[in-house]
């Protein structure tokens, strides 16, 4: 199968043209796995582990190992809302994803540079996607594929927070966002996606696995093998070789003692074992 110029899809002479390109897709594509969690907090490590471990995880990413594609829909419905990532809203009952096949074809597999990658998927190779944003759109991804598999990462919310600050303080970043100079507000928005997140786990009980970052950094065992069983495959070498252990508890308690002492008192710091 080919794409043109304009993402319209066209087939070689010698195939027969399907009925439905999307009856085909949603009929042989296996479940997805859908990444969730708060920016920051080592959402494109598990992408990066995933896709090198044989879960495809896109052809179009950016920077932060994100589908541009599947990012792109996640903006349009969190802006129909009258939100964005940083003032994020779980959208409204009736929102819906509209998932057009000729980009998921042209941008998110780039099905005319690799074809093979269609004939995979089709024939149930594992895939998905990451974007933070999931964690609040994932309602309406999951009403498109209601047997997806969900992975939940979480991270300090004070390594979140000074992470969030110092980004938002370099004009050039692509997820720049003022109030988020703020370690203060970057912490009320780790808070607000780690309960987004878990308000996800008696709905998809074991089709949602939650995992920590620091964990999984530091290679402990029993992390690794929860995430392995999960995903059906070994992890153990790509996490060795792309952890970077150096990216825990890089606050500085004479520099941040008012915010060490809010986290102090808050219920998911204190759930998490991060106080």
């Amino acid at each position: 199968m080919l794409c043109n110029t304009n993402g319209a899809v066209s087939w070689p002479k010698h195939y027969a043209m399907p009925g439905s390109v999307e009856s085909m897709i949603y009929k042989n594509f296996s479940p997805p796995y859908i990444v969730i969690g708060m920016h920051r907090s080592g959402t494109s490590m598990l992408a990066g582990l995933l896709h090198s471990s044989g879960i495809f995880m896109g052809n179009d990413w950016d920077e932060h190992q994100e589908s541009v594609f599947f990012q792109s829909i996640n903006k349009e419905l969190l802006k129909r809302n009258a939100a964005n990532w940083a003032a994020p809203q779980v959208p409204s009952e009736s929102s819906t994803v509209l998932l057009p096949t000729a980009g998921l074809l042209r941008h998110y597999l780039k099905a005319h540079v690799h074809p093979s990658q269609l004939i995979k998927l089709l024939r149930g190779n594992a895939w998905g996607w990451k974007d933070p944003r999931n964690t609040f759109t994932l309602n309406c991804w999951l009403k498109l594929f209601p047997d997806a598999k969900v992975i939940h990462i979480h991270r300090n919310g004070l390594d979140v927070a000074l992470s969030l600050s110092i980004r938002s303080k370099k004009k050039t970043a692509n997820e720049y966002a003022e109030t988020l100079k703020d370690t203060t507000a970057g912490f009320v928005l780790w808070e607000k996606y780690v309960a987004q997140a878990f308000s996800f786990e008696s709905l998809l009980g074991d089709r949602m696995i939650t995992v920590q970052f620091e964990k999984l950094i530091a290679s402990e065992e029993s992390e690794i093998r929860k995430l392995e069983a999960f995903v059906g495959r070994p992890l153990r070498s790509q996490i060795g070789a792309t952890a970077d252990r150096t990216r825990t508890q890089r606050y500085r308690e004479d520099e941040h003692a008012g915010l060490i002492s809010e986290a102090r008192q808050n219920y998911w710091m204190n759930r998490l074992g991060y106080c």
